[in-house]
């Protein structure tokens, strides 16, 4: 999973380097992502926390 400041999520195939998800990220992600009780985490330049399942 690559969260970027570009605003986009992506997650990308470890076999074939496909990107296989990709999902919109408002304002970019300010740090890495962090994956915790079945979710992923990330927070935005703008201060916000971003939860998908």
């Amino acid at each position: 999973i690559l969260a970027s400041s570009d605003g986009v999520i992506r997650g990308i195939d470890p076999a074939s380097g496909a990107v296989t998800i990709l999902a919109e990220l408002p304002d970019g992600a300010a740090s890495a992502p962090v994956v915790a009780g079945g979710a992923l985490y990330v927070v935005t330049k703008n201060g916000q926390l971003h939860a998908f399942r």
